[in-house]
């Protein structure tokens, strides 16, 4: 029998589609030599992906002269409006699906909250199986799932505090060893051409009585387990628990109403989540709205502006088709996909600043962090630092090029976390 969850997001799809959608144009006037790359968008905040994937789509098809042509699909496989009012509606549509079904969750599942964003999608696998397969030819997935299933270096960019702020982060991930993981699995059937955020930069949510003021603050504190192997790691060796009682069945509950019910603790977090479950919105737009109608709700929790670890993905295409293109058309779609990449990077960052003057505003009790801050978790966390050394040596080379971008090659920075 097919879980509550299962059943309701097998409705989501074929409510989305329901009626259909004529064939994409791309489909039908492409003349027969031309390439189509089908993109897959299923990564939460659709909105922001749908808008980075018709960047690129615009920039590939002009500068390759409609030699190659992209094909935008949402979540559940349809065609997405090429005209942006368009677009937006079917997006405002899926949210609105969306809640539904977490709705619906919610009712089964003693009260707690059901996360509607973290409907979105595919599993990590699917996603990749769909690329290798040749069902589509771009699509994302997370840096840790990657480091799980095709390169382990890619745990590197999970480590805490291996940048230093958002121009660093920009700095390696479009550097010599960005680019080197990105090209590094061409050999299981996909390549990286870009990085994308996902959430970028987390920061730590917790009870307000419990702020993150130093290293110590993660000492005794439950969490639920998060996915990355890096991050878990540095949860656990800066002193914190993986809460028994929580495993894969709460993966779509918010964690606002985790950490009030004393489930949990405390949990790294996408700040425009924490905005979203206090409004019951899955959208920015409908967060302010609701912002302007009543005041949020913010007791018994609190946010520290920690930017301690990064939540990050990896924009694929899949090797027989990149291979399949002329030179030229490689590096348009190459060129395309980090300009695509900076502009969803530079929209989460924006959607960031925006939602904590947000909160800011709701009297939402913030708490900021000090370098000395930073350098005394990254110095505690150098255990995780070390163990990945251990079994991944290549990393070592990997955080030596990353942290050497903020001129700290052999100081401090790189001495805190590495064995040289």
């Amino acid at each position: 029998m097919k879980s509550p969850l299962l059943q309701l997001t097998l409705l989501f799809g074929l409510l989305s589609c329901a009626g259909g959608h004529e064939a994409p144009p791309s489909a039908v006037e492409a003349e027969a030599e031309a390439t189509t790359l089908r993109w897959r968008v299923a990564h939460a905040p659709g909105d922001y992906f749908i808008q980075m994937a018709q960047r690129f789509e615009e920039i590939v098809e002009r500068d390759t002269e409609g030699r190659v042509l992209v094909d935008v699909l949402d979540e559940t496989g349809c065609f997405v409006d090429r005209n942006p009012e368009m677009a937006n509606q079917h997006v405002e549509e899926m949210q609105a699906e969306r809640r539904e079904i977490a709705e619906r969750l919610t009712a089964l599942n003693d009260g707690i909250n059901y996360d509607a964003e973290t409907l979105v999608g595919l599993r990590r696998a699917e996603g990749l199986q769909l690329l290798q397969q040749g069902e589509v030819e771009i699509a994302q997935n997370y840096s840790y799932y990657l480091a799980q299933v095709a390169n382990p270096e890619y745990h590197a960019l999970d480590l805490p505090y291996l940048f230093d702020d958002y121009g660093h982060v920009t700095a390696g991930l479009e550097g010599e060893a960005g680019e080197r993981l990105l090209a590094s699995t061409a050999g299981e059937g996909y390549r990286g051409l870009a990085y994308t955020f996902s959430g970028g930069l987390q920061v730590m949510l917790s009870r307000d009585d419990a702020p993150f003021t130093s290293a110590e603050s993660w000492e005794g504190q439950r969490f639920r387990e998060v996915s990355s192997a890096s991050r878990q790691s540095a949860l656990e060796v800066l002193g914190g628990e993986s809460s028994p009682r929580l495993r894969d069945d709460t993966t779509h509950h918010r964690a606002t109403d985790l950490i009030r019910r004393g489930l949990v603790d405390a949990e790294e977090i996408n700040l425009p989540d924490v905005e979203h479950w206090l409004a019951n919105v899955v959208s920015d737009r409908e967060a302010e709205q609701v912002r302007r109608r009543r005041r949020l709700n913010v007791s018994g929790l609190a946010v520290t502006e920690t930017q301690h670890a990064l939540l990050s993905t990896v924009l694929l295409i899949r090797e027989e088709t990149f291979q399949s293109l002329s030179a030229a058309d490689q590096a348009v779609v190459k060129a395309a996909a980090l300009e695509a990449g900076r502009f969803e990077r530079a929209l989460t960052i924006q959607r960031y600043e925006d939602s904590k003057e947000r909160l800011r505003a709701a009297g939402f009790p913030w708490h900021e962090v000090s370098d000395e801050f930073k350098s005394e978790v990254r110095a505690a966390a150098r255990p995780v630092y070390e163990s990945l050394y251990d079994e991944v040596p290549e990393t070592r080379e990997v955080v030596r090029q990353l942290r050497g971008l903020v001129g700290d090659e052999s100081g401090a920075g790189v001495a805190e976390v590495s064995a040289e």
